[in-house]
């Protein structure tokens, strides 16, 4: 997953990924909820229905209530981003597969 402009606040990327989901858990993520730790990891509980997307995401800036793009492209992809901690037969499944953030 790449945020683009790249951004330095956990919250603010928290907040990119929250409207995200608002916005297309129903349609595009295919009811799917994302696990994010705020900065490099981004899983789902099963495969999502898309290998490559980008999405435009709006936020609102707080200090002046504005609406604006103030953080643009939220593109989403590859074959392992639907990884999740799983138990199977009493153990974890391999987390290295994970998603990546990097930088645009």
């Amino acid at each position: 997953v790449t945020i683009t402009p790249e951004v330095s606040s956990k919250a603010v990327n928290r907040s990119i990924i929250a409207e995200l989901v608002r916005l297309y858990k129903e349609s595009d993520l295919g009811m799917r909820l994302p696990a994010y730790d705020g900065r490099k990891s981004l899983y789902t509980a099963g495969v999502l229905p898309f290998s490559w997307r980008e999405f435009k995401i709006k936020l609102i800036e707080e200090e002046d209530g504005i609406n604006g793009p103030k953080y643009g492209f939220v593109p989403l992809g590859g074959p392992f981003i639907h990884l999740i901690f799983e138990h199977h037969n009493g153990s974890e499944k391999d987390w290295s597969h994970g998603v990546d953030f990097t930088k645009a």
